[in-house]
This record gives C-alpha cells, structure tokens and sequence, in this order.
C-alpha cells in the first residue's frame, strides 16, 4: 500500500496547523445506513447523537470529558458531536461520524402561484 497525504491536513498545509491542529478523518456508524433512519426511534436510542472518537491525551489536553459535546472545525464549516475516547487512535487523530443530519419541521406548500397571473 502508499500513502498520500490529504490535500487539506496540518502536514500537507502548514498554514492550517495553527487553527486545525488535528488530523479528521470520519466512519460509519453500524446503527445506520449511508444517511438514512436517524429518525427511527429505535436506532435513535442506541446512538442518540453524533460522536467524535479522539486520543484521551488530546481529550485532556483540551479540558474535554467523556460525553462532552465538542465543535469539529475545517476551513470548510463544522459541527457538534460528543466526545468518546479511543486510545487507539494517533493523538493527531479525530474520527467523526459520517451521515448525520437533524430533522426539521414539515415545510407548509409554498403560497405562490404555480404561474404568473395571464400566463398559461
């Protein structure tokens, strides 16, 4: 096998190590398939939010517990997930969760006119 460094990461782009230290890669969890059933009360209670696995070096050194609900950033955006060590994991290593998304109230049908007044 070879690696190749990820176009975006503190070892590839030195100017980002500063900001983003760490390394993110991301999983599946097994509960759910691609995107889909995180409205499914029965999956929901096995996995109820989305986890972020990191080192317990990196957990302590940033003053995060277990369970602890921590902001993941790239230059592109970020996200909320809970803190879960996994000692297996390289310190420069975080692992988040693919697919997961919030549900939001049923959109009311849009109250504009299919066409404009006097077209067909």
């Amino acid at each position: 096998p070879v690696f190749e460094e990820p176009g975006e990461s503190p070892r590839s782009r030195p100017e980002l190590a500063e900001r983003f230290p760490l390394i993110l890669t991301c999983t599946k969890s097994l509960w759910f398939c691609e995107t889909q059933h995180r409205n499914v009360a029965s999956l929901r209670t096995r996995m109820p939010d989305p986890q972020v696995e990191l080192h317990p070096e990196t957990a302590r050194a940033r003053g995060v517990a277990a369970g602890d609900w921590v902001r993941l950033e790239t230059p592109h955006g970020g996200v909320r997930a809970r803190a879960k060590f996994n000692s297996s994991l390289d310190p420069q290593v975080v692992c988040g969760q693919h697919g997961w998304w919030q549900s939001v109230r049923r959109a009311r049908p849009p109250r504009l006119p299919a066409v404009r007044p006097g077209q067909r």
